[in-house]
């Protein structure tokens, strides 16, 4: 099967079951049945990924598009390096930092926000291991990136982001992440209004 977007909506539980076999079947990305996982595919050589670990050297994309109005996942940090976080759509480089190219839109490690080669700081924060990242898209505000750190935000929104993007990670020089899809409990709470993100809302299919 080659790369197909299906968005499935207000379905029986039964038939949720049937799709997440035949997804299962043919080699999807899903880590877990109606969880959001890291694709088998949209990911670089290097990056290696255990469950919701990343470690290595690239980026890897999440197994859903982001297609709910407002998302929010955390990222917690597990060892130092370079590393980068946000989105990205399927065209997306692998082998460099997110927003190196006009397909990603991220926050690196530096406290930057990336987009098409260009950065720009608006905080002075510094991240340590242990500390939380969240992340939320909004799609009915200008497909506005925002980013905190452990609970607080930064003043680093990306907005106007353009096409069918996932979540994505990155990870450079011994950084290794882990990431909430949602399938724990949030270390922080969103923002009100904002949900985990749903894996039954669009499969991604290889």
């Amino acid at each position: 099967i080659n790369a197909e977007y299906m968005g499935i909506r207000d379905m029986s539980s039964r038939h949720s079951s049937c799709v997440a076999c035949l997804i299962s079947c043919f080699g999807g990305g899903v880590s877990g049945r109606g969880l959001v996982g890291f694709d088998a595919i949209k990911r670089s050589p290097r990056c290696i990924v255990s469950s919701w670990q990343v470690s290595g050297a690239g980026n890897v994309l999440g197994n859903t598009m982001l297609v709910q109005d407002r998302v929010y996942f955390e990222v917690r940090i597990l060892q130092k390096g370079m590393f980068c976080v946000g989105v990205a759509g399927a065209a997306c480089t692998l082998e460099q930092p997110l927003g190196n190219d006009k397909h990603g839109w991220a926050l690196w490690s530096s406290c930057v926000n990336a987009h098409n080669g260009k950065t720009a700081r608006n905080s002075e924060r510094t991240f340590s291991p242990g500390d939380c990242i969240g992340v939320t898209f909004d799609q009915t505000d200008r497909r506005t990136l925002n980013f905190f750190h452990n609970g607080s935000h930064l003043d680093l929104a990306i907005v106007d982001i353009k096409g069918q993007v996932f979540p994505s990670v990155g990870v450079y020089d011994g950084a290794v992440l882990e990431v909430n899809f949602g399938q724990e409990e949030w270390a922080f709470s969103p923002p009100p209004g904002f949900e985990r993100l749903q894996i039954e809302y669009a499969w991604h299919m290889h």
